[in-house]
């Protein structure tokens, strides 16, 4: 499942006046986090790339998950709220 279609698809790793790249990605359960991930500056050899991330949970209830990122050009960026339900 992608939470963060928002995201646009390639983000320069560097321009000239300063470093810009997604900083983190978080999967959270209301206000619980689940997982993160953090990414550095310049993992792609500088040029523009499309970076994916996966998270792995098992759920063992149902949960509401949405998806957080940080950019350091664009800030915050939040998914819609994706509900995953588990049969008891």
């Amino acid at each position: 499942m992608h939470l963060l279609k928002e995201l646009p698809a390639i983000f320069p790793s560097i321009d000239v006046h300063r470093i810009r790249y997604i900083s983190w990605v978080q999967l959270w359960d209301g206000e619980k986090m689940l997982a993160q991930t953090t990414l550095s500056a310049g993992t792609m050899g500088n040029a523009p790339s499309q970076v994916e991330v996966d998270l792995y949970i098992v759920p063992t209830k149902s949960m509401k998950l949405m998806a957080h990122a940080f950019c350091t050009k664009h800030g915050l960026w939040q998914s819609n709220e994706v509900a995953v339900e588990v049969a008891e």
